[in-house]
């Protein structure tokens, strides 16, 4: 059974049939009919079935870069319980490597009629990810948690990363710390708003930004050990190493125990994330909190006020506490 069978067995259009799954003006009696042959046919889900008329199938999509990611699975955990809270259902694609796909991804969640579409990351920031979702934000709401969006339609909930790295510079600076090391993997929005607030820190305490050191490496523990045991031979003057994620920062710390330093005495190690690597390495690990839970919490709460038509922030962007630890 398809449109065109439903349409003939109405009698009608299949454009009629359209406007009545989407929504559309139809004649009352007309769209019974519709309503009726569908339900009996088992056209759709039977959930599916039964909200047409409500135009809401209780169900909100949310599209992840990357499943095993823990910043980002925090999040979506998070906000799938506070969703459950509002009745609704999750519907989640991990998108991986296929990012230039995401027109494709968007298109399959707009063919189940979900509700809102919660975007991960600031990867969704770019082309042409940007572009889709700006299409499918003039048919549903789209949030995006740790992701800047400015289009209508379009709502945004964040953390200060800049500021968080910036304050992380200050916070050492004011341990005595003066010859610096920032390892970073990525080069997204998100990542290039780490790197400045690195920038700006360096700057704010009156150092000489050529004089440090900024290094880019593989989102991976071995690379980030590999690169800073070979930064370190041949940069002995470096006290502080400040990472834009938590597994370069276990890796830094491997790398500066094997190199013989003790942290934080001769070198103290930072992370970002928070997560469980932090606090199970040992030494634990200091590292930033940039609040996934809460995110995941804020993004639901703005569905929910879009849903009932109530006030909300287009962009809400709150700020990362520093936690410290063993390594500072």
């Amino acid at each position: 059974m398809n449109i065109y069978d439903i349409a003939k067995k109405a009698d009608v259009s299949i454009a009629t049939v359209s406007r009545t799954l989407n929504g559309g003006p139809v004649k009352k009696k007309t769209k019974e009919k519709i309503l009726q042959i569908i339900e009996e046919e088992g056209y759709v889900p039977n959930a599916y079935a039964k909200n047409l008329n409500s135009q809401s199938v209780k169900i909100v999509g949310v599209l992840l870069p990357d499943i095993e990611d823990i910043y980002g699975s925090r999040a979506v955990a998070v906000l799938q319980k506070e969703m459950k809270k509002q009745g609704y259902d999750m519907l989640l694609y991990n998108i991986g490597d296929s990012i230039h796909e995401i027109s494709r991804y968007v298109s399959m969640m707009l063919s189940r009629r979900i509700d809102a579409l919660f975007v991960v990351g600031s990867k969704f920031q770019e082309s042409p990810a940007l572009e889709a979702l700006q299409k499918a934000a003039e048919q549903i709401s789209v949030i995006g948690i740790n992701a800047d969006f400015e289009p209508e339609g379009m709502y945004s909930v964040l953390t200060d990363d800049r500021k968080a790295i910036t304050d992380v510079v200050l916070n050492l600076y004011s341990k005595g710390h003066r010859r610096f090391l920032y390892l970073y993997d990525t080069r997204t929005p998100s990542g290039m708003k780490k790197l400045g607030g690195f920038c700006e820190g360096i700057s704010k305490v009156g150092l000489d930004l050529s004089e440090q050191i900024m290094c880019l490496t593989n989102r991976n523990y071995n690379s980030a050990k590999e690169t800073v045991c070979d930064l370190l031979k041949n940069n002995t003057d470096i006290t502080a190493i400040i990472c834009a994620q938590d597994e370069l920062a276990v890796g830094a710390v491997k790398a500066c125990i094997e190199c013989g330093y003790n942290i934080p005495e001769d070198i103290a190690v930072t992370g970002y994330d928070n997560s469980c690597l932090s606090y199970c390495s040992n030494p634990e690990i200091t590292s930033v909190d940039n609040l996934p839970s809460a995110l995941g919490a804020i993004a639901a709460d703005i569905f929910k006020k879009v849903t009932r038509k109530e006030p909300v922030e287009k962009r809400n962007v709150i700020d990362c506490t520093l936690i410290n630890r063993e390594t500072t």
